[in-house]
């Protein structure tokens, strides 16, 4: 069960996950198919996601190209479609993410990336 606001709960389904940590999940755990679907829990409520992978892109970024594979979610709803742009080199690491409806885009673009290199050696 996940506890959300106003002493209300919802059964949990898996795989859930965070908000922050569906960003770095698929570094551990690369996509196999060309579908994925999860949920994410916040304080209000539990949201399924159902991605597509779209093809492959080059990506700009300040320290090179960069080939990623573009996923897709269109929620149909209106509320918020999705393009997630994730790296295989970088072990699928988001390189670039938009989201949008009919209000407003928001795009983010990686600037850098820094391994420590104690950790890289091990």
């Amino acid at each position: 069960m996940v506890q959300l606001n106003g002493d209300k709960s919802a059964p949990l389904e898996v795989p859930t996950f965070d908000p922050l940590i569906v960003l770095w999940q698929f570094y551990f755990a690369p996509p196999e198919q060309d579908v994925m679907q999860f949920n994410i829990a916040t304080t209000r409520k539990v949201y399924h996601y159902t991605f597509r992978r779209d093809g492959t892109e080059t990506i700009t970024l300040p320290f090179g190209d960069v080939e990623a594979e573009v996923w897709r979610r269109e929620s149909g709803d209106g509320q918020l479609d999705a393009r997630v742009w994730m790296a295989p080199s970088l072990h699928f690491v988001a390189v670039k993410v938009r989201l949008w409806n009919t209000r407003a885009t928001v795009e983010f673009l990686l600037d850098s990336i820094r391994v420590d290199s104690t950790v890289a050696q091990q």
